[in-house]
């Protein structure tokens, strides 16, 4: 679980990696979005990117400690939990990883460049029933904004100059944490009004073969500007000739 600055136990991941996003299907979404349906945030499969980020989160509490996507490393099943036209990948909790997996052909892949997320626990902000919406959303904002040293690469090319970076905020979403939660909630842990936040990239559907992604990043000192908190995550992908 990601710790920096007073009171940040909710900052439960952070993954860093390049400047990418969309293909043409949308813009950048506002950093400190209300999370609220507006028809003019862009969409992807009919929701907005805060949408699928919320997704994103859920997908990876779905996964016990020992087996979540957050940690694995060498040859992994990519397929695991995926239930949507947009397949998900994870960064790390720190550290380096080497992941090698293949995704099936048309599926589009969004992976976070820097997230956080904030459950409620009693006592956060001082109160029994925890932290208000906009509690959550102006911590989450101002920690997210500590990401630092951004880069990514697809087969050896830089991505910040054909794709799109998607900074949002998620609208409010449930979570019930079950056993082995890899951020350490207690089993049964229920929030109905979890919020996430983060720079996200959402690829296109890659062609079949044989793909290298990459990227890198870190989180910095507001005043030293020095990286207390850094990742890097290469996928070896294969994708599918069928659909």
């Amino acid at each position: 679980m990601m710790r920096f600055g007073p009171k940040l136990s909710r900052i439960v991941e952070a993954i860093v990696g390049g400047i990418l996003v969309l293909w043409g299907l949308g813009g950048i979404v506002p950093a400190h979005a209300d999370g609220t349906d507006d028809t003019a945030v862009p969409r992807v499969f009919g929701e907005t990117y805060g949408a699928w980020s919320g997704r994103w989160w859920q997908w990876v509490h779905s996964f016990p400690a020992a087996s979540n996507p957050l940690v694995e490393a060498g040859t992994i099943d990519c397929s695991r939990g995926q239930r949507e036209p947009v397949w998900f990948l994870a960064g790390t909790l720190g550290g380096e990883a080497v992941r090698t997996c293949t995704i099936q052909r048309g599926k589009a892949l969004l992976f976070p460049l820097v997230n956080a997320e904030w459950i409620n626990s009693p006592g956060d902000c001082g109160r029994e029933a925890g932290c208000t919406e906009a509690e959550k959303r102006q911590l989450l904002y101002d920690d997210v904004n500590l990401a630092c040293n951004l880069a990514s690469t697809l087969d050896g090319v830089p991505t910040v100059f054909s794709l799109i970076t998607a900074r949002t905020q998620s609208p409010t979403y449930r979570v019930e944490i079950g056993q082995d939660d890899i951020f350490g909630f207690p089993a049964g842990t229920v929030d109905e009004a979890t919020v996430a936040d983060g720079s996200w990239v959402l690829l296109p559907p890659l062609p079949a073969g044989n793909h290298v992604l990459h990227f890198r990043g870190a989180l910095c000192d507001a005043t030293t500007h020095e990286p207390f908190f850094t990742t890097e995550v290469t996928y070896n992908l294969t994708v599918h000739g069928d659909s």
